[in-house]
C-alpha cells in the first residue's frame, strides 16, 4: 500500500501482539513516512524498529487519540494510513473488513 501512495504518509499503527516483523517496511518508511503514531499492548518492537528511520514517532492510548493527533500532524496532501499490524482473521472480521 505504501508504495502506491505518492504523498507523505502519517502512519497510525496498532500492535497488540509484539511479534510483527516490520523490517520489510524500513526502506519505504524512510522514504515516505513523516510520522508514526502507535498504540497497543506490545509496541516495543515497532518503536525500536523505526527509531532513526521515521522522523516523528509518538505513542497514544487508542485509535481516537491517534486520529486526532494525525489530523494535527498532517499537512495538505498528506495521507493518513491506519495499519492494524496484523492480518488475523478474527481481527479482520471484528472490524468488518473483508
Amino acid at each position: 500500500t505504501m508504495e502506491q501512495i505518492s504523498s507523505r504518509i502519517i502512519w497510525i499503527v496498532e500492535d497488540n501482539y509484539g511479534n510483527i516483523d516490520y523490517s520489510s517496511l524500513m526502506s519505504i518508511s524512510r522514504e515516505k513516512v513523516g510520522g508514526l503514531i502507535y498504540f497497543g499492548h506490545n509496541t516495543e518492537i515497532l518503536k525500536k524498529t523505526f527509531q532513526g528511520i521515521i522522523p516523528m514517532i509518538l505513542p497514544v492510548n487508542n485509535i481516537n487519540e491517534a486520529v486526532l493527533l494525525a489530523g494535527a500532524m498532517a499537512e495538505e496532501k498528506d495521507v493518513v494510513l491506519f495499519s492494524p499490524a496484523n492480518g488475523l482473521k478474527e481481527d479482520i472480521e471484528k472490524r468488518r473488513i473483508s
